[in-house]
């Protein structure tokens, strides 16, 4: 830290710091490596890329990595399709981080990428990113698939189930939502009703006739609580 991390070389940083004990200069090796790669040196973009889908002991270097890219897609496009070759990765971890860095970036690109995690990958902690990932991107296409994601899991993951629902209301389309109040699926109904509580919406009303009183509760809460 005295001395700098300008004076190191890319391997250096890559390849030792990238995988530092201390997380600090784990994060200054990160940081470096993106200011020289938005300075425009192809070299250390490719190394990142190339970092990005290597396995790893500890997977350490892997992760920071994918960071780098993301910090740098933010600002140069480049970046990004060497983010997505990770979405395949075989480390569920790596799949994880790549699935969320690409949806905090809104990335349309991946969208058929993400539905393909939410609806197959074997990992929750993917299709929770991936969920998330299709709701910043305002995927329609995720409508079906993030409700058949809510009857499976059946609010066995309260996260999963979170997330789903986040999604649904970030995509913004309310009839397919209303939709379910027909549904004879209590997860689907319970998603509708947390979708337009966070929506505010006066049709949550109609669920208060729902046949599960635990879900009419809910009703009648999101009412009391909402202006």
């Amino acid at each position: 830290f005295r001395s700098g991390f300008r004076k190191l070389s890319r391997d250096e940083l890559a390849l030792n710091l990238l995988d530092h004990q201390d997380f600090r200069v784990r994060l200054r090796a990160q940081f470096e490596l993106v200011r020289r790669a938005l300075d425009g040196e192809k070299e250390t973009l490719q190394l990142l890329g190339t970092l990005a889908v290597t396995d790893y002991t500890t997977g350490i270097n892997q992760r920071h990595a994918i960071w780098a890219l993301g910090q740098i897609g933010r600002k140069n496009s480049e970046a990004l399709p060497l983010l997505r070759r990770v979405l395949t990765h075989r480390i569920d971890e790596a799949r994880a981080q790549a699935t969320k860095t690409l949806g905090d970036l809104r990335d349309a690109a991946s969208e058929e990428a993400f539905l393909e995690l939410l609806q197959e990958d074997k990992s929750v902690r993917v299709r929770f990113f991936a969920a998330n990932a299709l709701g910043r991107i305002r995927s329609k296409k995720a409508i079906d698939p993030l409700f058949e994601l809510l009857r499976k899991n059946a609010d066995e993951d309260p996260f999963l189930s979170h997330a789903a629902v986040v999604a649904l209301h970030s995509i913004g389309d309310l009839d397919p939502v209303l939709a379910r109040a027909a549904s004879d699926n209590k997860a689907e109904r319970l998603a509708a009703i947390l979708i337009l509580r966070r929506a505010s919406s006066p049709q949550l009303t109609r669920f208060l006739n729902d046949p599960d009183l635990s879900l009419v509760t809910e009703v009648a809460r999101a009412i009391n609580d909402l202006p």
